[in-house]
Order: structure tokens, then C-alpha cells, then sequence
């Protein structure tokens, strides 16, 4: 190691250890890892390529080809320590989707978080009937989660196992159910603006006072052609912009910044009519979920329409 690595590895340790991280270390051969006082791993654990690859091939062994991995995403990585040894539980959630009509066990012969499938007529003694998903159909969706098991040894990680953190869900239930989240949370957004603009809309203050008004671009329906700008304005009291894409609108990409948002990066309809504030129109169509026909109306209320 040189001079200048050195110091990077000096300065590093410092840094962590002054904002509340430490590290774990079997032995000189074995990873070292950095970790919070709660336990999670910030540096040196698992990668999220591994925890999935080793998702991928329980798939592959268990689904005879009926399951397909369509997306895999981290939720936490911690060191735990059982059986005296340091173990890393990486914890994810997984979009899966089946080729065809078939019955999924979650769990199977006493093992969580499994893929094993059986054709629709076919029974097994090592599944309970409550851990027995039926797909009806084919390209049917379900989100898993759970985590991966590995166990810290003198080279490296090795898998252990895995374990499941709730049961299964339909991926379009719950994608359905977070875009629910999603508008609250734009309402909620809204709602401040509106606390500190005096009641109002940024579409409904000039740009020269902060607002958008001049930005406006409505279709024949009410609805803001840049409704980026809008939600852009808004950015103190939206503070995330993942909150702008349904989880359900794959053809929407989160924004890495609110400097950097664009169409490209916003799922719902804005309706930007004059004086549409709750103060001065209440319960008028302020949102809209195309993907799932929720509306959100500028009192904050929020139901679910037909889409015509």
C-alpha cells in the first residue's frame, strides 16, 4: 500500500468512527466490514449482484423454469451474530412473474422462501396448504420478500441460507398500493405549499414571485403539459422526488435530483386551473393516476375512478 492509500484508509476509519460506525473482523484473513451502531453494513458486506445472483440460481433450481426474476431491489443489509459467528442478512424485495399456470410454495418442506412450483393438478406432502400461492394464469406477478443469509469466513462471504419477511404479494396489489402512498404524499406536499404561499398553488403565483404561472400549458381538459415544473417548484415541500413516479409506470424513471426532473420522471396527470386551491376550490381534481385511476382531489381526498 502507498502513501496516499494509506492516508485514504487513515482518514476513512476516522470519519466513520466519529459518526457512529465501527468495524467487525473475524480474523486478518476474513472481510472487513464497517457497520452503524444498529448494525447495518455500510462497506465490505455482500454486494447486491451476490445476493441476487444467489436469488437467481434458488429460482432456477426450485421453479423447473416457471419463475422469472424480473427485478431485484436491496432494502437492508445488516451484521447479525448467531451461533457465534458474524452473519450478513441482505434484505430485498423481488418482483418474480410466472410462464405459465401452475401452484408456487413460498415455503416448502420446512425451508422460507422458496420457488419449488407443481403443475395445477399436482399435490406434495411437504407443503402446508397455506403456503400454496395459486397463479392462474400466465405472466401473473408476485413480489417476494425476505433476505439472503451469508456467513463472514477467512475468505470472504459465503451463502448460508435464506429466510422470508412476509408472505408474497400480487405485484400489482401492491404496486397499486403505493402509488396510493405516493399521492398522499403529494397531497401532503400541497398542502405546505399551500400553508406557506397564503393559500395558494405554484401554478397559480408569476414566476417573477416564485411560482409558474406563466409556465402553464394545459390540454382541454385541464391538465399541465409541464407539470414537471411545477412539482419542480414544489421540491422543500415534496423533498423526494420518487414520490412523482407510479411503482406501477415502467415507462418512468425516478429523477436523481428535482434540478434534473423532466416528463420523463413524472407518472401523474396535474390539472393546473385557475384558483385551483383548496382554499378557493375545494374537492376539484388536482391529480391523476393514469396506471390506476386514483384521483386526488385538492382537499386531499382521494378515490378511485374508471379510466375513459
Amino acid at each position: 500500500m502507498n502513501l496516499k492509500d494509506f492516508i485514504r484508509q487513515i482518514i476513512l476509519v476516522v470519519v466513520l468512527v466519529t459518526t457512529g460506525f465501527s468495524f467487525s473482523q473475524v480474523n486478518a484473513q476474513s472481510p472487513r466490514v464497517a457497520v452503524t451502531s444498529r448494525g447495518e453494513i455500510i462497506s465490505g458486506g455482500p454486494s447486491p449482484a451476490e445476493a441476487q445472483q444467489a436469488l437467481q440460481n434458488r429460482i432456477n433450481e426450485q421453479s423447473e423454469g416457471r419463475i422469472k426474476l424480473l427485478n431485484f431491489s436491496p432494502t437492508m443489509t445488516k451484521l447479525v451474530k448467531q451461533d457465534a459467528k458474524p452473519h450478513c442478512e441482505f434484505g430485498f424485495e423481488a418482483q418474480i412473474e410466472f410462464s405459465e399456470p401452475c401452484r408456487w410454495a413460498s415455503q416448502f418442506n420446512s425451508e422460507p422462501l422458496t420457488f419449488k412450483t407443481f403443475r395445477p393438478d399436482e399435490t406434495s406432502v411437504l407443503v402446508r396448504s397455506n403456503d400454496v400461492i395459486q397463479i392462474s394464469e400466465k405472466g401473473e406477478g408476485y413480489t417476494a420478500f425476505g433476505s439472503v443469509w451469508f456467513t463472514m469466513g477467512t475468505n470472504g462471504w459465503t451463502l448460508s441460507g435464506f429466510a422470508s419477511s412476509e408472505n408474497p404479494k400480487l405485484t400489482s396489489e401492491l404496486f397499486s398500493e403505493r402509488c396510493v402512498l405516493n399521492l398522499r404524499n403529494i397531497s401532503a406536499a400541497f398542502a405546505l405549499y399551500e400553508i406557506q404561499h397564503d393559500g395558494h398553488n405554484p401554478f397559480n403565483i408569476s414566476t417573477n414571485a416564485g411560482g409558474t404561472l406563466e409556465l402553464c400549458d394545459r390540454d382541454a381538459n385541464g391538465f399541465d403539459k409541464n407539470s414537471a415544473l411545477h412539482f419542480q417548484v414544489m421540491s422543500n415541500c415534496l423533498i423526494k422526488t420518487d414520490f412523482l413516479v407510479c411503482p406501477g409506470d415502467s415507462s418512468k424513471q425516478i429523477a436523481k435530483d428535482f434540478q434534473s426532473l423532466t416528463a420523463t420522471n413524472v407518472s401523474f396527470l396535474l390539472r393546473s386551473e385557475v384558483n385551483l386551491d383548496n382554499t378557493y376550490q375545494p374537492h376539484q381534481v388536482l391529480v391523476v393516476s393514469p396506471m390506476y385511476g386514483y384521483v386526488l382531489y385538492s382537499d386531499g381526498d382521494i378515490e378511485k375512478k374508471e379510466i375513459k
